[in-house]
């Protein structure tokens, strides 16, 4: 048994060099302006998984799972009465997606090649698939996943604390929406190099006001940094590099040494 445990131990120190089937983004960079990171809370995190590491098909053949969760946009609040923030959307840039197979004309769910699974739906924006959205000098995020958009719901708005998990099939004979298609496709910055390549960004909003004091995001002061005026001071926040999550097999071995060790806890 200690030989097994053994063994086990070291093959979970040598994966590290296997391309996971699941990945987890953090937005914590501020595009607007290109202004960067300063180390603080992350606004919102993304979950990605391969539907077949689920054992799940899907439409066409398969796609990914992907979970939102809104962490903090609340930090860039203006701090007025009866107002709020909330993710309005996100993009992502899986390839090939403006092709024919996937039509961008009516965004109904399923048959339009994804599904609302849990928690806040998309809502009737749904999918864009040949968004070609940019900001700043990042050009072409291939889908925009739409929420409500600019305008504040209590009941399907993805404020803080919320999440949503969607399932994003490919189109049939595609294989282009997997883990390994997003990560092959990360957004250079076309003006300056020295900035990262991105894999997602969110379209963070605040509610609108006539009065500039009034409205759900503050105009300056967080991050060192200000909004744009454009979209109701809407806020672009992205996601750079990945952290790959371990699959399952991983997780498994992982348990068993703990379970060992905790056996020979005992016994001694």
């Amino acid at each position: 048994m200690k030989k097994i445990i053994r063994a086990l131990a070291l093959a979970c120190c040598a994966i590290p060099t296997v391309q996971a089937d699941s990945i987890s983004l953090t937005y914590n960079y501020i595009a607007t302006n290109r202004h960067g990171s300063a180390g603080v809370s992350p606004v919102a995190s993304l979950t990605l998984t391969d539907l077949s590491d689920l054992g799940l098909t899907g439409e066409g053949s398969g796609g990914v799972r992907a979970t939102l969760t809104n962490l903090g946009t609340d930090q860039f609040g203006s701090g007025s009465a009866g107002t709020t923030t909330w993710i309005g959307s996100f993009e992502l840039n899986f390839p090939n997606t403006d092709l024919p197979d996937y039509d961008s004309s009516a965004n109904l769910g399923i048959g339009n090649h994804w599904a609302n699974v849990s928690g806040t739906p998309l809502g009737p924006g749904g999918v864009e698939w040949a968004e070609g959205g940019a900001t700043n000098n990042w050009a072409f995020f291939g889908q925009e996943f739409n929420f409500t958009g600019s305008t504040f719901s209590a009941t399907t708005s993805l404020t803080q604390g919320r999440s949503s998990t969607i399932d994003i099939f490919n189109a049939p004979g595609l294989g282009n929406i997997s883990v390994a298609g997003l990560l092959g496709s990360a957004v250079t910055n076309s003006a300056d190099s020295s900035k990262p390549a991105l894999l997602s960004w969110i379209k963070q909003r605040g509610t609108t006001n006539t009065d500039p004091a009034l409205r759900g995001i503050a105009a300056s002061g967080y991050w060192g940094n200000s909004a744009s005026t454009a979209n109701s001071y809407r806020l672009d926040v992205v996601a750079t590099a990945p952290v790959p999550i371990p699959p399952a097999a991983w997780l498994f071995g992982s348990a068993l040494v703990g379970m060992g060790l905790i056996g020979r806890r005992r016994e001694s």
